[in-house]
């Protein structure tokens, strides 16, 4: 039990903080490439800010969603999106690490190892925005391919830990704590699916590159939101 009053705040603010950077990142990045899908709607009335909109001849829905932080009149949603969510999302970690150490703690190093791994997810997310991919190509690919890894991966390794915890932890008293070890079986799925597909169809995926990139990643936060939603519960619930 996290008895504690300033420490119990702490971590309420830390995880709060995560679903406001997840549920921001997801509706300020789906919110640019919608908005410019459109663009013939709003061609006119934004014509002024950037000049002819002759030159963009990206596909927002079907390319990745790098090609969203420049060359368009909403690059700058976007890229701050991507700076204000990976800088809010940096101290969910943290607090994730000590409830869990609070409650539980089966295997230390793997607790580590997750820890680390989640905390880098915001900065990485925070640089892609500030170096995007037309002025800092090789830089905003590292910081993105370096993001989208650091998150699949912490979703792998917190499946694994999910599996090793006691079943008296207050967070299998949950029922739907199977999903996040399911989600391993997924990822594992994915990518042996991903590289069959490279080997006798890479086109197709190819030409979708950027509607798995974005599926995946939406995937991915949606369920990390879910799982912040039940440390709260526990946080909170303990200590009534």
């Amino acid at each position: 039990m996290i008895s504690n009053k300033r420490t119990r705040v702490y971590i309420n603010s830390a995880l709060i903080l995560g679903l406001i950077s997840i549920v921001l990142f997801i509706v300020g990045t789906v919110t640019t490439m919608l908005l410019i899908e459109n663009q013939s709607i709003f061609r006119d009335l934004f014509s002024n800010l950037t000049g002819s909109w002759d030159h963009i001849t990206h596909n927002f829905i079907r390319d990745v969603i790098s090609v969203t932080g420049h060359d368009n009149p909403y690059d700058w949603l976007f890229n701050s999106t991507l700076i204000i969510s990976g800088i809010l999302m940096v101290p969910c970690f943290p607090a994730i690490y000590f409830i869990i150490r609070e409650f539980d703690n089966p295997k230390p190093r793997l607790l580590k190892a997750l820890t680390i791994l989640g905390v880098l997810i915001g900065p990485f997310i925070t640089l892609g925005g500030i170096f995007n991919e037309g002025e800092y190509f090789v830089l905003h690919i590292i910081f993105a391919v370096g993001a989208y890894g650091f998150v699949i991966f912490t979703a792998f390794l917190w499946g694994i830990f999910v599996w090793k915890m006691g079943s008296d932890h207050p967070y299998k008293s949950f029922k739907i704590w199977w999903l996040d070890i399911s989600v391993n079986f997924i990822i594992i799925a994915c990518l042996i699916a991903y590289s069959i597909a490279m080997l006798f169809f890479d086109q197709i995926i190819w030409n979708n590159l950027g509607i798995l990139e974005k599926v995946t990643i939406y995937a991915f936060f949606v369920f990390f939101i879910t799982i912040i939603i039940r440390l709260i519960l526990i946080v909170n619930k303990n200590n009534h």
